[in-house]
Protein backbone atom coordinates (compact mmCIF):
# COMPACT_ATOMS: atom_id res chain seq x y z
CA UNK A 1 0.00 0.00 0.00
CA UNK A 2 2.08 2.88 -1.09
CA UNK A 3 1.56 6.77 -0.19
CA UNK A 4 3.36 8.99 -1.93
CA UNK A 5 4.17 12.51 -1.05
CA UNK A 6 4.76 15.09 -3.32
CA UNK A 7 7.01 18.97 -2.84
CA UNK A 8 8.13 21.06 -5.67
CA UNK A 9 11.51 19.77 -4.78
CA UNK A 10 11.12 16.44 -3.55
CA UNK A 11 9.05 12.76 -4.33
CA UNK A 12 8.40 10.58 -1.08
CA UNK A 13 6.71 7.37 -1.66
CA UNK A 14 6.02 4.76 1.33
CA UNK A 15 5.17 1.30 1.22
CA UNK A 16 2.91 0.84 4.22
CA UNK A 17 3.67 -3.02 5.63
CA UNK A 18 0.52 -4.09 7.53
CA UNK A 19 1.56 -6.78 10.57
CA UNK A 20 -1.59 -6.74 12.46
CA UNK A 21 -4.72 -5.09 13.25
CA UNK A 22 -6.72 -6.65 16.78
CA UNK A 23 -9.42 -4.89 18.37
CA UNK A 24 -12.90 -4.32 19.80
CA UNK A 25 -16.19 -3.26 18.57
CA UNK A 26 -19.15 -2.32 20.68
CA UNK A 27 -22.27 -2.23 18.83
CA UNK A 28 -24.29 -0.79 21.25
CA UNK A 29 -22.03 2.09 21.21
CA UNK A 30 -20.79 2.55 17.72
CA UNK A 31 -17.53 2.36 19.16
CA UNK A 32 -14.08 1.10 17.82
CA UNK A 33 -10.97 0.60 19.21
CA UNK A 34 -7.90 -1.36 17.22
CA UNK A 35 -4.45 -1.68 17.35
CA UNK A 36 -2.44 -1.09 14.00
CA UNK A 37 0.63 -2.38 13.58
CA UNK A 38 2.95 -1.47 10.66
CA UNK A 39 6.20 -0.64 9.38
CA UNK A 40 6.81 2.34 6.93
CA UNK A 41 9.68 2.27 4.25
CA UNK A 42 10.79 5.33 2.82
CA UNK A 43 11.71 5.56 -0.36
CA UNK A 44 13.30 8.75 -1.70
CA UNK A 45 15.19 9.28 -4.84
CA UNK A 46 14.71 5.45 -5.75
CA UNK A 47 16.29 4.82 -2.58
CA UNK A 48 14.83 2.71 0.09
CA UNK A 49 15.56 2.87 3.89
CA UNK A 50 15.15 0.65 6.61
CA UNK A 51 11.60 0.20 8.02
CA UNK A 52 10.14 2.27 10.74
CA UNK A 53 8.06 0.62 13.41
CA UNK A 54 4.90 2.47 14.12
CA UNK A 55 2.04 0.93 16.55
CA UNK A 56 -0.74 3.03 15.84
CA UNK A 57 -4.54 3.23 18.58
CA UNK A 58 -7.11 4.05 16.51
CA UNK A 59 -10.46 5.10 17.09
CA UNK A 60 -13.83 6.42 16.47
CA UNK A 61 -12.88 8.70 19.33
CA UNK A 62 -10.45 11.40 19.45
CA UNK A 63 -7.02 10.68 18.41
CA UNK A 64 -4.05 13.23 19.75
CA UNK A 65 -0.75 13.56 19.15
CA UNK A 66 2.22 15.77 19.82
CA UNK A 67 1.48 18.16 16.93
CA UNK A 68 -1.99 16.42 15.63
CA UNK A 69 -5.05 15.84 16.36
CA UNK A 70 -8.08 13.74 14.27
CA UNK A 71 -11.20 12.14 15.19
CA UNK A 72 -12.85 9.37 13.47
CA UNK A 73 -16.72 8.41 13.03
CA UNK A 74 -18.52 6.34 14.90
CA UNK A 75 -20.11 2.77 13.19
CA UNK A 76 -23.61 3.57 11.72
CA UNK A 77 -26.55 2.28 10.29
CA UNK A 78 -25.00 0.77 6.94
CA UNK A 79 -21.43 -0.51 9.22
CA UNK A 80 -19.65 2.40 7.33
CA UNK A 81 -16.93 3.90 10.05
CA UNK A 82 -13.70 5.99 10.22
CA UNK A 83 -11.36 4.94 12.54
CA UNK A 84 -8.47 7.19 12.51
CA UNK A 85 -5.29 7.91 15.38
CA UNK A 86 -1.99 9.59 15.37
CA UNK A 87 1.18 7.97 16.61
CA UNK A 88 4.69 8.66 17.32
CA UNK A 89 7.37 7.95 14.60
CA UNK A 90 10.73 7.45 16.09
CA UNK A 91 13.86 8.67 14.94
CA UNK A 92 15.80 5.90 12.79
CA UNK A 93 19.82 5.34 12.51
CA UNK A 94 19.45 7.83 9.35
CA UNK A 95 20.36 11.23 9.56
CA UNK A 96 19.07 11.99 6.07
CA UNK A 97 15.65 10.32 6.50
CA UNK A 98 15.39 11.61 9.60
CA UNK A 99 15.79 15.64 8.45
CA UNK A 100 13.85 14.26 5.40
CA UNK A 101 10.79 13.08 7.81
CA UNK A 102 11.50 15.66 10.45
CA UNK A 103 11.38 13.03 12.80
CA UNK A 104 10.49 12.52 15.47
CA UNK A 105 6.67 13.53 14.39
CA UNK A 106 3.23 11.95 14.14
CA UNK A 107 1.89 9.57 11.70
CA UNK A 108 -1.73 9.98 11.06
CA UNK A 109 -4.05 7.41 9.43
CA UNK A 110 -7.69 7.96 8.48
CA UNK A 111 -9.55 5.70 6.98
CA UNK A 112 -13.25 4.70 5.63
CA UNK A 113 -14.12 1.45 5.93
CA UNK A 114 -17.39 -1.03 6.29
CA UNK A 115 -17.92 -4.32 8.06
CA UNK A 116 -20.12 -6.34 6.69
CA UNK A 117 -21.13 -9.77 8.26
CA UNK A 118 -23.52 -12.59 7.69
CA UNK A 119 -27.19 -12.14 8.04
CA UNK A 120 -28.31 -12.10 11.24
CA UNK A 121 -24.96 -12.62 13.01
CA UNK A 122 -24.19 -8.96 14.29
CA UNK A 123 -26.75 -5.76 14.08
CA UNK A 124 -25.38 -2.44 13.24
CA UNK A 125 -26.53 0.10 15.99
CA UNK A 126 -29.00 1.84 13.13
CA UNK A 127 -30.63 -1.73 12.25
CA UNK A 128 -31.30 -2.73 15.63
CA UNK A 129 -34.62 -1.72 15.95
CA UNK A 130 -36.07 -0.91 19.68
CA UNK A 131 -39.48 -2.03 20.98
CA UNK A 132 -41.88 0.57 23.77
Amino acid sequence: MPIIHNAPWIQLREEVKPRDLVGIIDFCAGEVRMKFDASFIPNTFGIKSEPISVVMDLTTGVSKGDFREVEGRPLDGPCSLRPAGVAKVPKTGGWFINALLSLPTDAVTEMDARFEFLEGRFECPARTQSVD
